[in-house]
């Protein structure tokens, strides 16, 4: 799978809290349905997550790993069995 499921399932809630700082306070069913679908959204991917993993293969799967600051550091997410 090349989509990087595990960021999205991370930061997307990060990304739509971000968002509604912006919109107007008086929107409160905007700001409902901003964070209702961000949460869907998170819930497909766990869904999806969760249809692809293999129960039968040993090891980290939907491994991402990326090189991050240029120092060295790694920005790393991995599944395995338990945290499934």
């Amino acid at each position: 799978m090349s989509m990087p499921i595990l960021t999205l399932m991370t930061f997307l809630p990060l990304a739509a809290a971000a968002a509604m700082v912006f919109f107007p306070r008086d929107k409160v069913r905007l700001l409902r349905l901003t964070s209702l679908a961000a949460a869907l959204a998170v819930l497909v991917l766990s869904i999806v997550l969760f249809d692809n993993f293999e129960a039968g293969f040993q090891g980290p799967q939907f491994v991402e790993q990326k090189a991050w600051l240029g120092l060295g550091i790694r920005y790393s997410l991995v599944v395995d069995g338990i945290s499934l």
